[in-house]
Parts: structure tokens; sequence; C-alpha cells
């Protein structure tokens, strides 16, 4: 067998182990100390670390497989490899609920071989592109400018259209991105909850840098009591526990004046709604005001 034909037999071989999702034959076809890369997973990734990525995209992609176009040899051990993965998010995938989305992405592998086996793989593709055909949102932002953090945010919406008679806000600042994960994915339990509490009518979450705020609107201050049962006061035993976070606040606030308005859709004015079947001065009725968290 001449180096070449040795060269694209491994290379083949580990296309193949993908596309029968076996993880341990995937790991297999690389030697010892053997390195694998991409854009998601990081750099330097060896044996059941390997197969350990490799299992977490089978589990989020059941159906994964890899479509192999262009192979050429750059030289006698390295393989340019031109694929497109096809499959659908119906697994969790790094920990995130499954979106139902189909992908189709294309890339690049360089393949090097040595003696019959893999030395290294390192894989190209376009994040943005793999996170937009998943339906979720990618957003370019700094971490931080002078003073201005900059972060994510998630609502909570409620049908409830009634102004808040009282927010209930939280401050937690972390030590750690494990810290604030943990935060962010206990937030995403305890939502279900919260939507079925009484007199809830919405909740906004932030994150910036190190800080997490929510910030939660009630019809009543008393109903923000619901929260000290359920999910909600097991986060709070983890917060308050010995080992978590460095800083943190927590309050009742109740409004001092709400001013309610909507633009009525015949004259385009700016008018304040109150009670109920109100007009604009142009004589025209109201639309319904939007929940106001």
């Amino acid at each position: 067998m001449t180096a070449i034909a040795g060269t694209m037999d491994a290379a083949q071989a580990y296309f193949e182990a993908w596309n029968r999702r076996d993880p341990a034959g995937i790991s297999a076809g690389f030697l010892p100390g053997g390195t694998y890369g991409d854009p998601v997973a990081g750099e330097g990734l060896t044996g059941d670390a390997i197969a350990g990525y490799a299992a977490g995209l089978f589990t989020a992609f059941p159906d994964l497989h890899f479509e192999v176009g262009s192979t050429r040899i750059e030289s006698d051990r390295l393989v340019v490899a031109e694929w497109l993965m096809c499959g659908t998010n119906s697994g969790p995938l790094h920990g995130a609920r499954p979106t139902g989305g189909t992908v189709t992405l294309p890339g690049i592998d360089l393949i090097l071989v040595q003696d019959g086996r893999i030395a290294s793989v390192r894989g190209f593709f376009d994040r943005q592109t793999l996170f937009e055909q998943l339906g979720l949102q990618v957003i370019v932002l700094p971490y931080r400018l002078g003073p201005v953090t900059f972060g994510p945010a998630t609502r909570l919406e409620s049908d409830c259209t009634d102004l808040p008679g009282a927010m209930s806000l939280t401050m937690l600042e972390v030590r750690s991105e494990e810290e604030a994960m943990e935060v962010r994915e206990g937030t995403k339990r305890i939502m279900p909850e919260l939507a079925r509490m009484q007199g809830f009518l919405g909740m906004t979450a932030v994150s910036a840098g190190r800080r997490l705020y929510t910030m939660t609107a009630w019809s009543h201050p008393d109903n923000s009591r619901q929260l000290r049962s359920g999910i909600h006061a097991e986060m709070m035993r983890t917060v308050f526990g010995e080992e978590f976070g460095s800083a943190g606040l927590t309050g009742i606030w109740v409004p001092q004046r709400l001013i309610r308005r909507v633009r009525c859709l015949d004259c385009g004015s700016w008018a304040r709604v109150e009670g109920e079947g109100l007009r604009c001065e142009c004589g025209q009725p109201l639309p319904d005001p939007p929940p106001a968290w």
C-alpha cells in the first residue's frame, strides 16, 4: 500500500465511523495522543475526550451524518476534506433543550495521518451558521467598555395586562462562569413554576458580566411570598450556602407612579390608558394595552 493510499484510507475510515455514530470507533482511529479541534469543541481533545465530544453530538443530533464532498491529498500525510454535516436537533446540546432545528452545515477537515492512523484533525466551520440554523440568536457584544457591562436578557411574559403593584428585584454577583451557568439553569427551571403563581405579571432576567439580575412584576406585594417555596426556595438555599457567589441584593419595590400609554391606530398619537373603553382625543377607541412587564 502506498503512503497516499494509506492516508486516504484512514480519512475514509474516520468519516465512516462518524456516519456509524460510533464514538469509540472515531477515537480509535487516532494515534495515542492524537488531537481533535473545531470551533465548538475547542483545541486539543484527545482519547476519551474525542469520544465524549462525538457522543454529545450524537445525543443532540441522533440522525447526524456527514456528506463528504471534495477530498484531496495535500501531501503524503495531509487530507483536506470538504463536508456537509446534516441532522435534526432532537436532543440536548451542551445542556440546552433541543430546538427541533435542522442543520446542513458546510465545513472542512484537515486530517493529518501518520503510520495509517490519525495524528490530528482540525475542523473548520462557521459557528454563527450552526447556531442560526438551530434557531438560536447570535449577538456580538463586548464584555465591557469602560463602566458599561454587556450581556443577554430573557423575558417571561404573562397574558395579564394589569399594572404591577410590586416588583421583586434580585442581584447576585457570582465568582465564576460555572456559578453563572448554574443560576441560569436554575432560572430556566423556575420559569414554569413562576408562570403559574397567583398575581404573576412578568419577569425579566439579565446577565451582565458576573452580575445576574431578575425583575419580577406582581399584582400585589404579598404575591412575591410564593417564591419562598418550590424550586426558587431550593435555589435560595444553594445561593445562601457556604460556597456560592460573592455579593447580592434582594428587595420588593412598590410603584410611586405608573403611566400607561398606547398609540392610537387612527391618528397615530400617544394616549394615556386609564380605565376601560377609553378613546383617543380624536374620538377613536384605543387598542388594548399589552402586558405591562
